[in-house]
């Protein structure tokens, strides 16, 4: 997978953000780690509740937030599968889920 570009700073900018980052042992490319899978992650009080709430009203969408996208152009469905699936990987609140 192709990596972003990096953010367009001066040579001056990205030399104080490299230092920064030598002083707090930070490496260059800092990554989250993903936690191990036996490791779960818990459920915070909110994401209980609409849980709870689901269970007490099964698909209700009273908590959806309706959002519209503008798409000009032809749509390749095969490069947004893989950046949701990107963002899922990436963001573990994506992967949570309440122990059944």
């Amino acid at each position: 997978m192709r990596r972003p570009s990096k953010l367009a700073l001066s040579d001056e900018k990205r030399r104080l953000l490299d230092a920064l980052r030598r002083e707090h042992g930070l490496a260059a490319t800092a990554a989250i780690p993903r936690r191990p899978d036996e490791d779960r992650a818990p459920t915070t009080s909110t994401q209980e509740r609409l849980w709870f709430l689901d269970r007490l009203n099964p698909g209700s969408p009273a908590y959806n937030v309706p959002v519209v996208l503008c798409v000009s152009g032809a749509l390749d469905v095969d490069a947004l599968g893989r950046a949701i699936a990107t963002l899922v990987e990436r963001h573990e609140a994506l992967r949570t889920s309440p122990d059944s």
